[in-house]
C-alpha cells in the first residue's frame, strides 16, 4: 500500500469518527436537558410548595426525591461537559478533513496527530 492509498483511507475513518462524535454530542447534549429541566422544575415546585404547604406531604417528598435524583445524575454524569468535548473534537476533525481535501501535500501523519489531539480533548471533558 503506497502513501496515496493510506491518505485516501484515512478520511473515511475520519468521517466515521466525526459522525460518531456528532452522535455522542447529540446524546450527551440531549441528556443534559432531559435531566436538567425536570430536576430544575421539581426543585422550583418543592421550594415554592414548601413555603405555605399544609396537609399530606407525600407529593412534596416525591418531588424532592425526583429533584435530587435528576440533579445528582446531572452532576455525576456531567453531560454538558461531555457534549462540549464531543462537539470540540468534531470541530477539530472537521477542520482536518477540510485541510486534507484542500492541501496538496497533506500527509497521513497529520491525521494521527489530530486524532490524538481529539482524544485528549475528549479526555479533558470526560469528568472521571
Amino acid at each position: 500500500m503506497n502513501t496515496k492509498d493510506v491518505i485516501s483511507e484515512l478520511p473515511n475513518e475520519a468521517y466515521k469518527q466525526r459522525k460518531f462524535w456528532l452522535v455522542c454530542f447529540f446524546f450527551w447534549g440531549s441528556l443534559h436537558y432531559i435531566l436538567g429541566i425536570p430536576g430544575t422544575i421539581c426543585s422550583v415546585i418543592v421550594a415554592t410548595m414548601s413555603i405555605n404547604f399544609s396537609g399530606d406531604n407525600s407529593l412534596l417528598v416525591g418531588l424532592s426525591i425526583t429533584a435530587a435524583v435528576f440533579s445528582g445524575l446531572t452532576n455525576f454524569l456531567t453531560p454538558k461537559s461531555k457534549a462540549t468535548g464531543y462537539l470540540t473534537a468534531w470541530r477539530v476533525m472537521n477542520e482536518e478533513i477540510v485541510a486534507s481535501k484542500t492541501q496538496a501535500n497533506y500527509s497521513s501523519e497529520n491525521f494521527r496527530d489530530i486524532l490524538s489531539k481529539c482524544e485528549n480533548i475528549l479526555a479533558q471533558h470526560d469528568g472521571f
